[in-house]
């Protein structure tokens, strides 16, 4: 069976054109035009999930991936980050967004 391979952009790479929620539909419709079609999404407080989603569809560019320091993941009930990372899969899934 054939397999392809998608090329993406680490969005941390290009994160001070990243400050506002305009800066992220330039960006993004620039990164469309660079060629790539899917991008990894590092921390932006600033932008809701489900905001950037729409965004990068709109412009063609799918979220494949995000980075966030370990600390950021730590669970409100018990602390623990791998268990907030299964709660956070969850509420990604609830909003459609995986």
């Amino acid at each position: 069976m054939p397999t392809t391979t998608t090329i993406a952009l680490q969005l941390y790479s290009v994160r001070e054109h990243l400050a506002t929620e305009n800066d992220v539909a330039t960006t993004m419709a620039h990164i469309k035009k660079a060629g790539y079609d899917a991008a990894e999404i590092p921390g932006l407080p600033h932008i809701k999930p489900a905001k950037l989603y729409q965004i990068m569809s709109d412009v063609g560019v799918k979220p494949i991936g995000v980075h966030f320091r370990i600390e950021q993941f730590s669970c409100p009930i018990s602390g623990d980050p791998f268990k907030s990372i299964a709660i956070s899969r969850a509420n990604i899934r609830a909003m459609g967004l995986g």
